[in-house]
């Protein structure tokens, strides 16, 4: 049996089974083929492509909660059960502060568009985003204090409330940032 150590390219992570390698695919194979079928799980990061049980090529990862998603409905059903309430919660409150926005995924995200880009939304494990073209969080940031933010997002705790004034705030200042831009082109 082949230990990991004897081979180049090879880093040991978490437990004794698994390896990330950079290693060819034919190496990684070989690699696979030395364990027992029951403890055989190689992962290659080349292609985004998964490999196990002798290099079988099983499937792509997902690397982003909904990501597979092609509608905000799906989204939200392809979400963690914790985020979905949170998550229609945030949908209602955009499209009441901006009830004529056409809603579509993008960046496999929830999106709202009027008159251009409006808001993004998304689901993480600890938080749900928010993301909005600039300069508006920088506009906001004395309101914002207290929650996470970079120039075109704003994380908020997952158990924690939404705060819907706030976020309404945000998206109408985006939706007058797009008016004004509309008007002088």
């Amino acid at each position: 049996m082949i230990s990991a150590p004897t081979l180049p390219h090879l880093e040991s992570h978490q437990t004794e089974t698994i390896f990330v390698a950079t290693a060819n695919a034919s190496m990684l194979v070989k690699l696979a083929n030395c364990f027992p079928l029951s403890a055989q799980r190689v992962i290659l990061k080349k292609k985004s492509v998964v490999w196990a049980n002798g290099g079988q090529k099983l499937r792509k990862p997902t690397s982003k909660i909904g990501s597979a998603a092609s509608s905000v409905d799906a989204y939200i059903r392809g979400s963690p059960q914790e985020a979905r309430a949170k998550l229609v919660q945030l949908r209602k409150i955009i499209r009441t502060a901006a009830p004529d926005a056409k809603e579509s995924i993008s960046y496999k995200m929830p999106y709202y568009n009027y008159l251009g880009a409006l808001v993004w939304f998304a689901a993480f494990k600890s938080h749900i985003g928010i993301f909005l073209r600039p300069p508006v969080i920088q506009e906001h940031k004395r309101e914002l204090k207290g929650y996470v933010t970079t120039k075109s997002a704003v994380h908020f705790p997952i158990n924690e409330p939404l705060p819907v004034a706030l976020i309404t705030r945000l998206v109408r200042a985006r939706i007058a940032k797009n008016k004004l831009a509309a008007k002088t082109e």
